[in-house]
């Protein structure tokens, strides 16, 4: 170790360029990551907060809530804890700002109901809680909501936190109120019901019903598991290039000190020494560079706006650094069996 560090000291620019194409991967990895996080929660958080085991949609309904209708008779009473749930999509405008917005119609004592970070629940017809992203976009407490595909008007009174749902926020209302917005929707049907019930495979559904393991279910969203797919094998190219990158900066490193290495074997130092020299380089960089990059990345997400969807998850974080710092030693390989072939008389000659 003293070794290895003692020649960085010495050789400060050519090991600094190491490090920074390190810092430049890793932070691009972990803002990569972040992005990704929050991706996938800007289409899955109202479900999230349903802590729900399973859902039930019409068979016909490809796994979409939209387009799903029960009657609610079909349905009731099969489960421990079950919650009636309608929805429909709007674009909402307060009179100068205008969103895509899903409309959530839930019973008043629903599991379903959303916790308030302000203002207070909708408890009359028309009112409507949404989800917090609508503030951040400029909507507040007591606005009036007028939408495009219906004459109602609603009436924004709390907000809550965490409640989109395909990337769009979400408004909580009764079920008189989606009723006068879809018609369609009447007081016996709906389009799905929500399940908590650790045993929900134990019950049986009519044959044109579909249970969902709720997981399941957030898959089958439109794009989730296409972006997840493509973001994830983005991260892993960024492993690999990783590896490759160090791989042949520390090979070209090694080319260059082969009459060094054996002067060294020609002193005595064994292969295994001068092995473990070239890991605790690898090592040192690599912890320095994805360090540095880690908290470029924390700083970075301190600046974005609110509209990019950024989640930073510590865990995964600490887990891609440990990865990317196996991956830069796993690349560091070459150079190490480039090491143990160097003749000390010819390198010397």
């Amino acid at each position: 170790m003293f070794l290895a560090w003692n020649e960085m000291i010495r050789n400060k620019l050519k090991f600094s360029l190491i490090i920074g194409v390190l810092v430049m991967i890793s932070y691009l990895l972990f803002l990569l990551s972040g992005l990704a996080s929050g991706l996938m929660d800007m289409n899955r958080e109202a479900v999230d907060q349903w802590e729900a085991d399973a859902i039930i949609l019409n068979d016909e309904a490809n796994q979409t809530i939209q387009q799903s209708m029960i009657a609610e008779d079909d349905v009731e009473n099969l489960f421990e804890e079950q919650a009636t749930l309608k929805q429909h999509s709007v674009i909402a405008s307060n009179g100068d700002i205008e969103e895509n917005a899903f409309v959530f119609g839930i019973e008043e004592d629903s599991f379903l109901l959303p916790k308030l970070t302000e203002g207070e629940q909708a408890e009359k017809e028309n009112e409507v809680v949404a989800d917090y992203s609508l503030k951040e976009t400029g909507f507040e407490v007591g606005d009036e909501l007028t939408l495009s595909n219906s004459d109602e008007i609603l009436t924004l009174t709390g907000f809550t936190e965490s409640a989109k749902y395909s990337a769009s926020s979400v408004l909580f209302t009764d079920n008189k109120t989606i009723e006068k917005l879809n018609p369609m929707l009447s007081e016996d049907i709906i389009n799905a019901l929500v399940i908590r019930d650790a045993d929900w495979q134990n019950s049986e559904v009519n044959d044109e019903l579909e249970v969902l393991e709720i997981e399941e279910f957030i898959e089958s969203l439109p794009g989730y598991t296409a972006q997840s797919l493509t973001l994830n094998f983005m991260i892993i190219f960024l492993f690999v290039i990783s590896a490759a990158v160090i791989g042949i900066f520390l090979y070209v490193l090694t080319l260059q000190k082969t009459s060094l290495f054996g002067v060294l074997k020609a002193q005595g130092f064994s292969n295994g020494y001068l092995a473990r020299t070239v890991l605790a380089q690898t090592f040192i960089i690599a912890v320095i560079g994805t360090v540095i990059g880690l908290g470029l990345t924390f700083l970075t997400g301190l600046f974005l706006p609110p509209a990019v969807p950024v989640e930073f998850n510590y865990l995964t974080m600490i887990i891609y650094m440990v990865v990317l710092i196996a991956v830069a030693m796993l690349g560091s390989l070459s150079s190490v069996i480039s090491v143990r072939k160097v003749d000390p008389l010819k390198a010397i000659g």
